[in-house]
């Protein structure tokens, strides 16, 4: 699991701390802090990933909204994983 990722998009530089990751054969489930230092923000991604017909669904969450964010992926688990 690669738990720090950076990535520069549109000359920000973004680094991504993954929190939770559940990979099958056929999914990917994963919940991710992200960081933007330059715009002064965070958020949280939950991302689905369907392995088959290569399509991603990904929910964001503000920080205060983490236990919300925490909620979602346990659903996802729960029916996808």
């Amino acid at each position: 699991m690669n738990d720090h990722v950076e990535m520069q998009n549109q000359g920000k530089m973004c680094q991504f701390l993954t929190l939770r990751e559940d990979d099958t054969e056929y999914f990917k489930l994963s919940m991710k802090l992200s960081v933007n230092f330059d715009l002064k923000y965070i958020e949280i991604l939950v991302s689905i990933k369907n392995k088959e017909k290569c399509t991603k669904r990904t929910k964001i969450f503000s920080p205060q909204d983490f236990s919300e964010a925490l909620d979602y992926y346990d659903h996802l688990k729960e029916f996808f994983i």
